[in-house]
């Protein structure tokens, strides 16, 4: 039998990191100003992120750590029973009196500079492997899949790290994102949670929370 969880009191824990890499960071302090919080799961392109914050003092507008390119941990649920963590950049904070904080998965950080090099004699996997060791991923932070075929010369023409590990991805029928157990490119695996849209309210009449497993 399942355990009974008390949905009376769902919420989101957020922390501000050093680094996309760092072990781990600080709670990041925004005193029940939290709004909404909505998570996009994507299976093609970045997850995403958005937090409505209130601004009734203005004061927000001078927290360093709400600025673009700051790194964040964010989890949500109930006591005892949160998702797990998903690592996000933070984009852009727009609004007044009502902001919202905008951030995508940290493999945004692969998707800055458009590259043209070619991989000789190489599988997929392996070139993922090379790729994730330029952004400082390795060890137990690199969860890579064999992918077996050894191919010739492997292009990459005028795209981001971040796109061109996409294509080599979806040529395998793999996903390629990163999160905060590291760098992924291997087979959708079945335990992994499904695509989806989850949201947030502090007001307890609003919202779609009915479990998080």
């Amino acid at each position: 039998m399942n355990p009974i969880v008390d949905r009376s009191a769902p919420g989101v824990r957020i922390t501000l990191l050093p680094d996309e890499q760092a072990e781990g960071g600080e709670p990041l302090d925004l005193g029940g100003r939290i709004i909404a919080f909505t998570f996009e799961d994507a299976e093609r392109k970045a997850d995403q992120v958005s937090i409505q914050l209130d601004n009734f003092d203005l004061s927000l507008f001078d927290r360093e750590d709400l600025a673009g390119g700051a790194v964040l941990e964010v989890s949500w649920g109930y006591p005892g029973n949160m998702a797990p963590p998903r690592r996000v950049v933070v984009r852009k904070l727009k609004g007044f009196t009502t902001l919202t904080l905008e951030g995508r998965a940290t493999s945004v950080l692969m998707d800055r500079e458009s590259k043209t090099r070619a991989f000789e004699n190489m599988s997929r996997a392996d070139v993922a492997r090379a790729v994730a060791e330029e952004h400082g991923y390795e060890g137990t932070l690199v969860d890579v899949e064999d992918t077996g075929e050894v191919l010739e010369v492997i292009n990459q023409t005028g795209e981001t790290d971040a796109r061109f590990l996409r294509r080599l991805a979806s040529r395998e029928e793999f996903e390629f994102y990163v999160d905060d157990g590291g760098f992924h490119f291997h087979e959708r695996r079945q335990s992994a949670a499904p695509t989806h849209v989850f949201t947030w309210y502090a007001d307890p009449g609003r919202g779609d929370v009915l479990a998080v497993n």
